[in-house]
């Protein structure tokens, strides 16, 4: 894994790509991508970390590297900061050498069947519709915890094993590529292992021969644990939603979380605020004493939040100094009440410098959802006029903004 810069240079790796890296003189951190990868002078035409510069989206590919020695399928997911551009880059490149050439010896040869099951870690199974039972190798007992007979067992001893809601989707879809209403099942699904805890599982499957009238003889399927993998994106999923120096939502995961609590709200009636927050003379303190010292400021003012208020509420770094808290269930004077209480936190609160501890306020601007707002932005917009008052009365204080509209 690596974090790639706007520049191309390389920001952070993991231990695993050093150790790649290692034939290699050249240090990884600092160095140019295209240079420590791919041995170029400049970026390749189907750079993936210049499509997610450009266009702002998770690229997927796989990339043969003779450099690199092998084949390997990369992920590159955008970092967005300040506002919504994107600065960065995480690449996570899978080593998939041994699958690739397991597939290709699998077209090759059928009979090379039980190295490709070693190589890929698939645990094979075959249901016989004339016995009604399910078979399976080795390996398969190994992924899956089940110490399955050796003469087999029947489908619905498996299911027994999955979470109930899981076992009805399988069954389900099972039947249907017996009875002929489809010809492959591949799904994932949740199961628990005796000794390893919940894992997932990457199940697929065909039918091996099927009688006259359409109807399965025999399945063929194979289980591969893909816990790792769901593990690895699901943080990439986080990190795409965190801001990475306050750990709050992004702009882009703040905004999509306010559209759908607007929606709920109108559906529901249910009360819904919008706090906006902007750090007083965060600019002065910069340049009295350095960037360092403001990024402090920050990321007390994230801690001071995350104390200071519920669980419920959905705290974002919009730009830079601006942060935005959405109240849910909460009728707008507890909501005055909270960001009161929150200001008064923060002005007694203080962030390390090399002078010593450094004091800051915040302006609030608070604006609650209305009966004829048409959309979420119309309530941010009176939050930041509340704001801009609150800055222009001198700072340090919580400003409410409301039009003469009904409150839910």
């Amino acid at each position: 894994m690596a974090v790639i810069g706007k520049d191309h240079r390389i920001l952070k790796v993991n231990k695993a790509l050093v150790d790649r890296l290692e034939i290699f003189p050249v240090k990884p951190v600092g160095s140019y991508c295209f240079q420590t990868f791919h041995g170029l002078d400049a970026p390749p035409d189907s750079c993936p970390h210049s499509r997610s510069l450009r266009d702002g989206r998770t690229e997927r590919e796989h990339i043969y590297s003779s450099r690199l020695g092998g084949h390997f399928e990369v992920t590159t997911l955008p970092i967005r900061s300040n506002g919504d551009s994107v600065s960065a880059s995480v690449h996570v490149a899978r080593d998939i050498t041994r699958q690739v050439e397991a597939e290709a010896a699998l077209r090759v040869s059928q009979g090379q069947l039980s190295l490709v099951t070693r190589t890929m870690k698939l645990g094979l199974w075959e249901w016989c519709a004339q016995t009604g039972l399910v078979s399976v190798n080795d390996l398969w007992r190994d992924i899956t915890g089940f110490d399955a007979p050796r003469e087999g067992f029947p489908f619905g001893q498996w299911l027994n094993r999955i979470h109930p809601e899981e076992a009805e989707l399988l069954d389900k879809h099972f039947r249907a590529l017996i009875e002929g209403q489809s010809d492959f099942l591949q799904e994932e699904l949740e199961i628990l292992h005796p000794q390893k805890g919940l894992i997932w599982l990457s199940r697929t499957a065909s039918v091996g021969e099927r009688d006259e009238s359409g109807r399965a003889l025999r399945v063929i399927g194979y289980d591969q644990d893909v816990t790792d993998n769901k593990n690895l994106m699901d943080d990439l999923e986080r990190l795409a939603m965190t801001d990475p120096l306050t750990g709050m939502s992004t702009p882009r995961y703040f905004m999509a979380r306010a559209f759908f609590e607007f929606l709920r709200s109108n559906r529901y009636q249910r009360p819904f605020s919008v706090a906006l927050l902007d750090i007083d003379q965060l600019q002065r303190i910069n340049e009295t004493h350095d960037q360092k010292t403001g990024d402090e400021v920050i990321k007390v003012l994230a801690r001071t939040c995350e104390s200071a208020l519920r669980k419920t509420d959905i705290r974002g770094r919009m730009a830079g100094k601006k942060f935005a808290v959405l109240f849910l269930e909460a009728q707008y004077p507890k909501v005055l009440e909270a960001c009161e209480r929150l200001r008064l936190a923060l002005a007694r609160a203080s962030a390390p410098s090399e002078s010593g501890p450094v004091s800051f306020t915040v302006s609030i601007g608070v604006s609650s959802v209305t009966t004829v707002d048409a959309a979420v932005e119309d309530i941010i917009e009176r939050a930041d006029r509340a704001l801009l008052k609150a800055r222009q009365s001198g700072g340090n204080r919580v400003v409410f903004f409301q039009e003469e509209r009904d409150l839910k």
